[in-house]
C-alpha cells in the first residue's frame, strides 16, 4: 500500500566529516528537506544564462535549477567531502537505511514510519524492501 504524500518525500544526507575517528566521507542523515532549502543553498548564487548554481568564488556547485525546482538534486562544493545530496524517501539504498536507522531524532523516526507504511511491512523488515 503506497501513500502519496508519504512516496514524495524528499530526505537530505550530507557527506562531509564525522564518526568516532572524524573520518572523511562520514555520509549523516539531515532531515526531512528539500535541496533548495538550508545553508548550503543559501550560500549559493543563480548563474541565470546557464541555469547552474554557483559558490561565492563562481565554482558550480554541481546544481541546477530544475533540480531545485523540484527539490531533488545534489549540492557538491568541493568534489570530494563537502557534499550535500536529497533524494525521495522512496530511492534510498540500504546504506542510507542503515544511516537513518541509527539516527534517534523525530524525524529519522518519521521517514522510518512512512517507509514502513508504504511497504506495509514492520522496521525490522525494511531491508528486504530496499534494493
Amino acid at each position: 500500500m503506497e501513500n502519496s504524500n508519504t512516496s514524495t518525500t524528499i530526505i537530505k544526507f550530507h557527506i562531509g566529516r564525522g564518526g568516532r575517528f572524524n573520518n572523511q566521507g562520514y555520509t549523516s542523515f539531515v532531515g526531512i528537506s528539500r535541496i533548495d532549502e538550508g545553508d548550503s543553498y543559501n550560500s549559493l548564487f543563480l548563474n541565470e544564462e546557464t541555469g547552474e548554481y554557483l559558490d561565492c568564488d563562481g565554482n558550480s556547485a554541481e546544481l541546477t535549477l530544475e533540480e531545485a525546482l523540484t527539490g531533488v538534486g545534489t549540492i557538491d562544493l568541493d568534489g570530494e567531502y563537502d557534499t550535500t545530496y536529497t533524494k525521495y524517501v522512496t530511492d534510498i539504498t540500504e546504506k542510507e537505511l542503515e544511516i537513518i536507522l541509527s539516527e534517534k531524532h523525530w524525524e529519522a523516526e518519521s521517514v522510518i514510519q512512512q517507509l514502513c507504511d508504504i511497504h506495509d511491512c514492520d522496521k525490522d523488515e525494511l531491508f528486504l524492501h530496499i534494493a
